[in-house]
């Protein structure tokens, strides 16, 4: 088996006057594994597992992918590629880490405090200046301050499915900062943050961890029970022969 797809009446698409219903991808065997040098072709669980839900998931995905498609499209992107370097998966899966907590705010905490108190700190730091200019530019640098950063998102996402991932971390705090540190110089190639830093077989590690949380998401998002999250992470893990990465942060 190659793939398995479905058609649905509410979506179609139109050529030339002629009415065609869209290709859903359910699954096909494209993931490409750098670490094992071959394609995996099995999926995170099979028919026979869900077939009792199996409509019920279908639905939610259509949900979830729409819902959440710059999550599905970040972590998607470079599992279903060839040949990605290392770096690229790594902050692929961090910023779909970081969408994913954006696009939950029911679930995360994702202002550092109350849009009233940040507006009134605004204004006690900027209203003294007499320079308007200078008040305006510093307004503009300020305008973003009161979102929370990759290490409060990492933090909690981690407690999230801190049930479901096999827990492999030994220092979360240290984890996070690195990351953090990581994903900071490879955005912005800055010298003085090289300090820090993720080598190789770290960075590697962290991204295996990373896409184990998004994994882990978007299975609660489609309706799964942490219990059942856990039990197909941890044979996915087992099977492409990861956790020889852990325990290294």
């Amino acid at each position: 088996m190659t793939e398995v797809c479905l058609f649905t009446d509410s979506q179609r698409f139109e050529v030339s006057g002629r009415t065609f219903k869209t290709k859903l991808n359910v699954w096909y065997s494209g993931v490409q594994r750098a670490e094992t040098g071959g394609t995996d072709v099995t999926p995170l669980f099979t028919l026979v597992e869900t077939k009792d839900v199996f409509q019920r998931l279908v639905g939610n995905w259509l949900a979830v992918s729409h819902d959440l498609d710059s999550v599905c499209e970040l972590f998607f992107a470079p599992l279903y590629a060839s040949d990605v370097y290392l770096e690229h998966r790594f902050i692929s899966f961090v910023q779909a880490l970081e969408s994913y907590h954006r696009r939950r705010p029911e679930k995360f905490r994702t202002k550092q405090v109350a849009d009233e108190e940040f507006v009134s700190r605004i204004e006690k730091v900027t209203s003294p200046l007499t320079d308007r200019k200078l008040a305006t530019w510093l307004r503009k640098k300020l305008r973003h301050a009161n979102e929370v950063g990759l290490p409060d998102r990492l933090e909690e996402l981690m407690s999230l499915t801190a049930t479901i991932i096999p827990r492999r971390v030994r220092d979360q705090d240290a984890f996070i900062r690195k990351a953090a540190d990581t994903r900071n110089y490879l955005t912005h190639y800055d010298p003085d943050r090289r300090a820090g830093t993720a080598n190789d077989d770290e960075m590697e590690f962290m991204t295996v961890v990373m896409e184990a949380i998004i994994a882990a998401c978007l299975l609660l998002e489609l309706g799964f029970e942490p219990g059942q999250c856990n039990e197909y992470l941890h044979r996915d893990l087992q099977k492409v022969r990861r956790y020889e990465f852990y325990d290294m942060i």
